[in-house]
């Protein structure tokens, strides 16, 4: 799903709560916006999917830099000057590719994190329209 629809389908789902907050929801809209809620989590299933594989594959590129970078600072004192284990994981931890692969990670992270707040909160909404449907039909 693309960022243009994923985001108007959001909005919708938010306009949905506010006229529910404001008190117009009865309960075939309810059974409407629990579909359109459920539907909204189907399709966003597959952005958190994404987001989380840039997250581990970010991680993994850390890990694999870092290892790369330990050897080349390691090896680059020569046999007459070694570094020590501190000194090397400084080295790394300044490194300048070692600090951008983990700036994206991070924000690959809070990506991940945000899409799963979502997901919790439509999940939620959801359950709330369930209520009403129900409620709202029994009258």
């Amino acid at each position: 799903m693309d960022q243009e629809s994923l985001s108007k389908m959001l909005e919708k789902c938010l306009s949905e709560l506010h006229k529910a907050y404001e008190g117009d929801c009865d309960a075939e809209r309810a059974e409407r916006n629990a579909a359109l809620f459920l539907e909204m989590q189907i399709k966003l299933a597959e952005v958190i999917s994404q987001a989380e594989l840039r997250a581990k594959s970010a991680k993994n590129e850390i890990d694999r830099l870092s290892a790369e970078k330990y050897f080349e600072f390691k090896s680059a004192g020569g046999e007459g000057k070694k570094m020590t284990e501190v000194a090397l994981e400084q080295s790394i931890n300044k490194d300048v590719d070692v600090n951008k692969v983990k700036a994206e990670n991070i924000k690959f992270e809070a990506e991940y994190k945000k899409w799963n707040f979502i997901m919790q909160t439509l999940s939620n909404g959801h359950i709330y329209f369930r209520n009403v449907s129900k409620r709202d039909g029994m009258i």
